[in-house]
């Protein structure tokens, strides 16, 4: 099986597949799939791709995290997150076992926002 990552409501989860395509990818961020990976700079060195709901704004996602650059919120992430690998040919791949624990790693600063009476953990980026 082919193993990937979803981060949400403060989780870091191990989902696997028979193929990570992009109906696979679609499912985990619950729609159209952006790459995010310019917020997440350490991981995307290591061959990691990040992945959000390039609609989740305008669909009211939930925040996941917040970026800030120079102490300035820069990009809020909303819905859920997937994470995968790439090659030099920019095929997605499976994640390694040690990814699981470097991309846990990058999301650990995490902080409780409330939403409309809601709390939620989200990480907190800094770029």
């Amino acid at each position: 099986m082919n193993e990937y990552a979803v981060y949400e409501n403060g989780c870091l989860l191990r989902n696997s597949a028979k193929e990570i395509n992009l109906s696979v990818m679609q499912n985990a961020v619950r729609g159209l799939i952006e790459n995010v990976s310019l917020f997440f700079p350490k991981l995307e060195q290591m061959g990691i791709d990040a992945w959000a709901n390039e609609e989740g704004k305008l669909n009211r996602m939930d925040p996941s995290a917040l970026v800030f650059q120079d102490n300035e919120l820069v990009e809020v992430l909303t819905g859920p997150l997937l994470f995968t690998r790439y090659d030099e040919e920019g095929r997605t791949l499976p994640i390694k076992n040690d990814d699981f624990f470097l991309i846990g790693e990058a999301l650990s600063e995490q902080i409780v926002l409330v939403k409309e009476e809601k709390p939620m953990l989200v990480s907190v980026l800094q770029m």
